[in-house]
Parts: C-alpha cells; structure tokens; sequence
C-alpha cells in the first residue's frame, strides 16, 4: 500500500508540473483571427415587388483601397420564395465571372437582414479599387423579389470596403445600371474578410528567439505591408500541415517565397509564392511591383504569415 501510495504522489507531482508548463507557455501566445463581415449594415426593400424577368440583376460596386476576399454570397428572402438561385460575381471591366454559388430560398432560415447564403467552394480575392457586379439569376413567374423604378430600388447601408455605384441587370448582350449609390436589386449582398483582420481567434505561439516585425491574415495583407526591413528576415507559415511551422530564408525563396527585394538599404515589395502562387515580377526590378494579372491560389488566401528578424 505504501508502494501505491508513493506512486500516486509522483503521478500527481507530474501532472501538476505538466499543468503549469501549459498554463506559461499558453500565457506566451497571442489571438490572431480574420472576422467575417456581411457588407450590407442594414437594408430598406421599400415596395416594389415582382418577378417578371430572367436574367441576371444585383448591384455593381466599387472595391475600396484595400482587396477583399469574398466567403459568401445571399440573396434577400421574401416570405413564400422555394427555388434555387446562381448568385455569381462579375468582373465589370471584361464581363468575366470570377466566382459563382447556388443558393436554395426553400431551406434555411434568414438571416437578421433577412438574407440567405450559400459559401464559396473558394473564397476570392476582389481586387482594390476595381469595379465588380453581384448578381442573382431571376426567372419569369418565379420567387419574387425587389425594385423596379431608378428611386423605388432597395436601398443598403454598408461597411466601407467598397461603394455600391448602383442597380444593375444583363439585358442578355449589356449590363445596365439603373438608379444611384447604394441601390441594389433584389437585394443581394456578401460576406467577407478584410485584409486587415481584427486579431482574435486562431491562437498562435510566440517565439521566445525571434521577433516579430509584423504579422497579416492571407496574401492581402502581406501585399499591403509597409514597414522597414532588416538585412534579414524569415517568414513562417502557420498553416501549412505539410511544411509546419518553418522560417523561411534568403534560401528558400527560389522555392517558396519572392516576397521582398533588397535594394541596399531596405527590402521592397516585390512578388510572392508559394507553389501555385505566381509572382509577376519576378526577377524584374525590384524597385517596380506591379501586381496586375497577380491570381492566387484560393487555397492559400486565408492563411496567417508572420514577417520575423532571423533566429537570434
């Protein structure tokens, strides 16, 4: 028994060691998370309903200074609507689809603004400043839904990433706007990450040997860093399950990374990899980044990166 006894007392000396080493190093760790935002704050359908068109009809809007990277897209619910509808987002320059869902009116419940929502099988980057068309594919005789006249369209209040230009429909040859700035057929609306995530959920470690220079949630905010770089720098990758957490160095970079150029007294923004990731400038000037035609592998849009001095 005493024998037993003995045991238990080292048993239990261990775990209350092991339960204080967790609860320190747990004290070094920080939340980092991206949030999920609805771009529509607050919406007024006003009265004119219908459901005497086919094609296409939504909003167009205005990306803000800085990308947006897109999760969900929702049409507004109205009471008695059952059938399935292609929510799709339009590159307004060249009328290209860059993403597109189905979402079913029939099931689920709405949400506080009364709207549906299917997620993207990939979420995708809207670039800034650029100019894009969500819309919903309407049927004839089919769900009904909201706005006829220029001032009779929905009206939405929205967060500031981007403005709504206006109405928009596919006459089946052209998109044509109709009525002002805030107006939006239907209506329909997104949910999205910022590029500058407000730091909160996913928790990381802080190592003791390496110091933070800055840290961004996915590609965006690696694109939109500005900050004075030391000679030498590693970047780790806190997401990737095959690669772990590696610090990445000048001798990665003809693999992995094309992020900086050294230009003799700082590092400049330059291209960026990783696998699928294609870098426009590569090898090009280091003094001039051009990021036109720069499309990321939407695996890779969401993951959080740390810009870190070298191992001390």
């Amino acid at each position: 028994m005493k024998k037993v006894s003995y045991w238990k007392r080292k048993l239990f000396a261990f775990l209350l060691l092991i339960t204080l080493f967790l609860a320190l190093f747990q004290s070094d760790f920080q939340s980092v998370s991206a949030e999920e935002n609805s771009f529509a704050t607050a919406v007024n359908v006003g009265s004119e309903i219908r459901n005497n068109f086919s094609n296409y009809v939504g909003m167009k809007i205005t990306v803000g200074s800085l990308p947006i990277t897109v999760t969900h897209l929702g049409r507004y619910y109205v009471a008695g609507n059952n059938g399935v509808h292609t929510l799709k987002i339009v590159k307004a320059s060249d009328g290209t689809d860059v993403a597109s869902v189905s979402v079913n009116m029939g099931s689920g419940t709405a949400d506080s603004l009364g709207y549906k929502y299917a997620s993207l099988d990939n979420p995708v980057v809207l670039s800034s400043n650029t100019a894009y068309y969500i819309v919903s594919f309407e049927t004839n005789g089919g769900d009904q839904w909201y706005g006829i006249t220029e001032t009779g369209l929905p009206q939405l209040t929205t967060t500031s990433v981007a403005t709504i230009n206006s109405g928009i429909y596919y006459s089946g040859s052209a998109w044509i706007p109709v009525g002002g700035t805030g107006r939006c057929y239907v209506p329909v609306n997104f949910k999205y990450y910022s590029s500058t995530p407000a730091p909160q959920d996913t928790i990381i470690a802080q190592p003791e040997t390496k110091s933070i220079l800055t840290e961004g949630f996915g590609w965006n905010s690696i694109m939109s860093m500005n900050h004075s770089w030391p000679e030498t720098f590693g970047i780790e990758d806190f997401q990737r399950p095959d690669y772990g957490d590696h610090t990445y160095t000048e001798s990665d970079w003809d693999n992995y990374f094309d992020l900086l150029a050294w230009t003799g007294t700082d590092f400049v923004r330059h291209g960026f990899r990783i696998d699928e990731f294609e870098p426009v400038n590569d090898n090009s000037n280091p003094n001039s980044i051009n990021w036109s035609g720069f499309t990321p592998n939407s695996e890779y849009m969401q993951r959080h990166y740390r810009i870190l001095d070298e191992l001390k």
